[in-house]
C-alpha cells in the first residue's frame, strides 16, 4: 500500500490562508462495482447489473453541467468518479451534489461511485503549478 499526501489551501473567515492536508493510502484492490469485471475485484455493495453493453463515464465537467441528462431512466450503467463527485460538490455547491447522491442511492437508477482516489493505478499526482480544473480533467 503506497502512501501520499493531498494538500488543500482555503480562505478562512478572518481572510488568513489555511492548509488542510490529507494522508491517501492508495491500494490496488478497491471494487469497481461492476458484475462484469474481469479482475477479481471485491464485490461488496450495489453492483452494476451484468446486462448492460456499455458503461458511461463521465468526467467532472460533464457530471456538473449535464446532471440532469443523466438522471433519465433511459441511462443505465454509469459510474461516477469520485473525484468528479467532489468537483460537483465544491464547484456547483451542495444542492447539485446532494442530487447525484441521491441518484447514486437510488436503486432504479444502474449507477455507482468508483473511489479513483485511492485506487493505485488511478492516482495521479497534481503537477506543480497545474490548476485544479486541468488535473481534474487530466
Amino acid at each position: 500500500m503506497l502512501s501520499t499526501e493531498k494538500v488543500l489551501q482555503v480562505r478562512g473567515g478572518l481572510g488568513r490562508a489555511v492548509r488542510f492536508v490529507w494522508e491517501l493510502y492508495l491500494r490496488p484492490d478497491v471494487p469497481c462495482r461492476s458484475a462484469r469485471c474481469p479482475a477479481a475485484c471485491p464485490r461488496v455493495d450495489k453492483l452494476l447489473w451484468d446486462d448492460v453493453t456499455h458503461y458511461v463515464v463521465p468526467d467532472c465537467k460533464v457530471v456538473q453541467d449535464y446532471l440532469e441528462i443523466l438522471e433519465f431512466p433511459e441511462m443505465k450503467g454509469i459510474i461516477f468518479m469520485q473525484t468528479a463527485c467532489q468537483a460537483v460538490q465544491h464547484q456547483k455547491g451542495r444542492r447539485q451534489y446532494n442530487k447525484l447522491r441521491s441518484l447514486v442511492k437510488d436503486a432504479r437508477h444502474d449507477c455507482t461511485m468508483f473511489a479513483n482516489e485511492f485506487h493505485q493505478h488511478c492516482y495521479l499526482p497534481r503537477e506543480k503549478g497545474e490548476s485544479m480544473e486541468k488535473w481534474q480533467t487530466r
